[in-house]
Formats: structure tokens, sequence, C-alpha cells
């Protein structure tokens, strides 16, 4: 079982997210979420790294084929929620990741 991480910040854009969603996206949205709760690694989210920083791993995994989670990873179990996206821009996504280690170095 992990210990995930949720700020104020990630329940605001996961609310903001839920809201857009038609009810077949939402039905598989609670799907996959719990999967993501039993095992980040299930291999039909799709998880993989895409960034690293010391000792602290971020990953993206699947939530449909163009909307993804973002999490930290630090140890086996503890899971840093960051973000949900819509699209694919890593780049831009990356280019705010300094700040986000910080503030996650700040907080945890």
């Amino acid at each position: 079982m992990y210990d995930f991480i949720i700020t104020k910040r990630f329940t605001s854009n996961q609310n903001d997210y839920i809201s857009t969603l038609s009810k077949k996206a939402w039905e598989n949205f609670l799907k996959l979420k719990s999967l993501f709760i039993a095992n980040i690694f299930d291999e039909r989210l799709n998880t993989h790294k895409i960034y690293e920083y010391k000792n602290i791993k971020v990953y993206s995994s699947y939530i449909n084929k163009k909307d993804r989670i973002i999490f930290f990873y630090k140890n086996p179990k503890k899971i840093y929620l960051y973000k949900i996206i819509t699209d694919h821009d890593y780049g831009k996504l990356l280019s705010n990741m300094d700040f986000a280690l910080k503030d996650f170095f700040n907080n945890f």
C-alpha cells in the first residue's frame, strides 16, 4: 500500500479535470484510479519515468490516450501526486520540474 501525498493544488487540478469528463470517461477514470491506487506500475497504466533528480524520480501514467497523471516517487511507499496534464507537452512540463521538485523538497 502506498502513502499518497495529495496537496490542495493537486486536488484542485483533479477536480477541474473531472469536471470536463463525459460519463464514459468518468467511469474509465475511476477504473484506472483503482488500478493506480493498487499498483502505480500496473502495465495497463503504461507508467514510465520522465525525469530524475538525485533520488527523486518523476513518472507519468496514462489516464487515456492524451491525459496523464504526473507523480514523484521517492521510495516504494511514498508517492507525491503532482498534476494531471491534458496535453503531451513534456517540454513544457519539464521546464516546471525544477520548481516542482524544490517545492517537494521543501515540504516533504
